[in-house]
């Protein structure tokens, strides 16, 4: 009987295997308050293993045991092959709900916002008409013309070693003194964009023109600088 037991074994290590590696994946799985537990797959489909394999490694009692361990793996070589369709179906699921819990926060999107007022430099006046407003956001620095000509330019750091894609963009309102009450006149347009990776910081510098910008340059009175990223954004 023990060689017996030795051939079926050899024969079905595929399935021995697969039902380990079952096991092995329930363990890592992660409920939606991030702790630990237990897939019921394996014992749903093989009840508790435990016994048998205490039995089997000669830690059961009395002078039965070797009969015992020869009788419990034949039994469960015959549940795997009954249930074979079903584990492999259970494993891959939980090897997808694995890699999508470990891969989800890589896939995130965040945008950094600033406003700052116009600030009147007087010697950009030409023909007593001002010819551009300038705009300061923190490190970043802006201006608009009054052709409908803008600038932005700044440094943007990123944080961590895996890599993000980083875009500057503008939009320009009418509003109150320190930019309250803003009515926003144009949508946010982005002229830079950086992929930046291991901590790196780079200057983001970018130039556009927007026509219907124009007729409305003496009442702009406030920016909008957006710092938008894709990736790992920390």
């Amino acid at each position: 009987m023990g060689a017996d037991l030795i051939r079926v074994t050899t024969q079905n290590k595929q399935e021995i295997h697969l039902t380990m590696q079952a096991m092995a994946l329930s363990t890592i799985f992660r409920n939606r308050h991030g702790r630990f537990h237990a897939s019921g797959v394996p014992y749903a489909l093989f009840g508790s293993l435990r016994p048998g394999f205490l039995t089997a490694a000669g830690l059961g009692k009395g002078v039965d045991s070797t009969r015992r361990s020869h009788a419990y793996f034949a039994g469960l070589l015959r549940r795997i092959q009954r249930n074979r369709s079903s584990l492999t179906l259970a494993a891959s699921g939980l090897t997808i709900a694995a890699l999508a819990a470990a891969t989800s926060p890589a896939a995130c999107a965040s945008e950094n916002r600033a406003q700052a007022p116009a600030v009147f430099p007087s010697v950009q006046m030409e023909g007593f008409e001002l010819q551009r407003k300038n705009f300061r956001f923190g490190e970043f620095s802006g201006w608009l013309k009054r052709d409908g000509t803008w600038h932005i330019e700044g440094p943007v750091r990123h944080n961590g070693l895996l890599c993000g894609t980083y875009e500057v963009g503008v939009r320009f309102g009418i509003g109150e003194q320190e930019c309250t009450n803003v009515q926003w006149i144009s949508d946010v347009t982005y002229v830079t964009s950086n992929e930046q990776c291991n901590n790196a910081e780079r200057p983001h510098s970018g130039t556009e023109i927007d026509d219907s910008l124009v007729g409305q340059f003496d009442a702009i009175s406030c920016a909008e600088r957006v710092i938008r990223c894709t990736g790992t954004c920390k």
